[in-house]
């Protein structure tokens, strides 16, 4: 009978849908990144005054931060792909505009509010999504996913206003696509049928002492191993191949 000791596949498998959830929260995560942290490299592309553009977007954070608590009103997956689409239509209009007006400022502090508050739903969601048990799988892929996009972050903001704020837009357009594929959250009397059941099949079968022939394909798949494990096997084996020759040998 299978202990769940047998398989360590079986805690570590994701469905499919919360394959699918992984890629889509990861893009928001890539999207915050790269965006929310290169408008503070752009702060003297949007002014002429580096330290007025910085006190600006400090000041939305603080609101913005605030306005994330909208989302126990309106919804998580609302909130979070409005205030992504809106973002992306904030930094597009920062592109037309003259380097250094206020026209460019003023848009450019209502994106970044925009995505302080899409980055706070992005966390949010990592928790409100995946089982406690799934959380420790998809941390490490989040991690990077927001690293991956920080990197980015300094290339493209030390860009002029009018080719950076367009690459800012069009990962905050991707990001609220994303968003929408996202349930709005884990519980079983607000999300989609296909979702619950494939969340309970996951709980039921990383705790079932069912034979490892009746778990889903996605529990089944064994664990790629090193070569490099099976060489003292193998060498046990030849040595005691040669001994048991060397013995019966005349």
């Amino acid at each position: 009978a299978y202990t769940g000791r047998d398989e360590t596949t079986a805690t570590d498998a994701l469905t499919p849908t919360m394959r699918r959830h992984e890629i889509a929260l990861a893009t928001c995560f890539v999207a915050c990144g790269c965006a929310f942290f290169g408008l503070s490299y752009s702060a003297r592309q949007l002014s002429s005054n580096v330290y007025k553009s910085s006190m600006l977007l400090n000041m939305a954070d603080i609101l913005g931060f605030l306005a994330a608590m909208s989302a126990d009103v309106f919804g998580r997956k609302r909130v979070q792909s409005c205030c992504f689409t809106l973002a992306a239509i904030c930094l597009l209009v920062c592109s037309t505009g003259v380097p250094g007006s206020a026209f460019v400022l003023s848009f450019a502090v209502i994106g970044r509010l925009c995505l302080d508050v899409s980055f706070t739903t992005v966390l949010v969601a990592m928790a409100n999504i995946f089982p406690e048990s799934a959380q420790k799988r998809v941390l490490p892929t989040f991690a990077i996913a927001t690293r991956t996009g920080s990197l980015l972050a300094p290339f493209m903001g030390t860009l002029p206003a009018a080719i950076s704020c367009p690459l800012f837009s069009a990962l905050c357009f991707v990001a609220a696509g994303a968003s929408l594929i996202l349930p709005d959250t884990k519980n079983p009397e607000i999300s989609s049928r296909a979702v619950r059941d494939d969340y309970q099949t996951y709980e039921k079968y990383r705790r079932s002492d069912q034979p490892s022939m009746t778990r889903p394909l996605w529990l089944q798949q064994p664990k790629p191993k090193l070569a490099i494990l099976y060489l003292p096997q193998l060498w046990l084996r030849q040595s005691g191949g040669q001994t048991v020759t060397n013995a019966t040998s005349p």
